[in-house]
Parts: C-alpha cells; sequence; structure tokens
C-alpha cells in the first residue's frame, strides 16, 4: 500500500513516490496523532528511506486542533550507527 497522496488525491505509483522524496525531501504532515514521525518512518523503511523532524506547529482555530509536522526525507548511511 503506498500512502502517499497528492494535492489531487490519486497516488503517483511507487516508484514514482521513491523519485518525489529523492528529489523534493521536504514534507508537511497535518495530523491530529502524536506518533507521525514513527508511522513516516515505518512506510519510509520499506523503500529504503527515513525522515527527520525539522520542526513541529500546534494549530488552534476554535474547536479545530492538530499538529502540523515538517520533515526531510534522506535516505540514510549503510554503516551508521
Amino acid at each position: 500500500m503506498n500512502p502517499w497522496r497528492d494535492l489531487s488525491g490519486k497516488s503517483p505509483g511507487l516508484e514514482k513516490t521513491v523519485e518525489l522524496l529523492k528529489n523534493h525531501p521536504g514534507v508537511v504532515i497535518l495530523s491530529k496523532q502524536k506518533d507521525v514521525l514513527e508511522q513516516a518512518n515505518q512506510s519510509l523503511k520499506q523503500i529504503g528511506l527515513e525522515a527527520k523532524i525539522l520542526s513541529e506547529h500546534e494549530i488552534q482555530n476554535r474547536s479545530t486542533y492538530f499538529t502540523m509536522t515538517i520533515i526531510k526525507v534522506y535516505t540514510p548511511e549503510k554503516n551508521a550507527g
């Protein structure tokens, strides 16, 4: 399953998704969940990528509340650790 969607709601396919993430590694996640980095890394690991948080911002407008998490996707070094 490919969890990525573009603004039109269409999935670009796995190969195109990997290419997009390598060329444009900045991703914004809007969510009420707190474990978005862990979830992103679970999916990204399947395609040989990882992510790190660049910033997080809590958004609240009347009854709407969510966190905007900005991540950077990267290819991990083989012998890191």
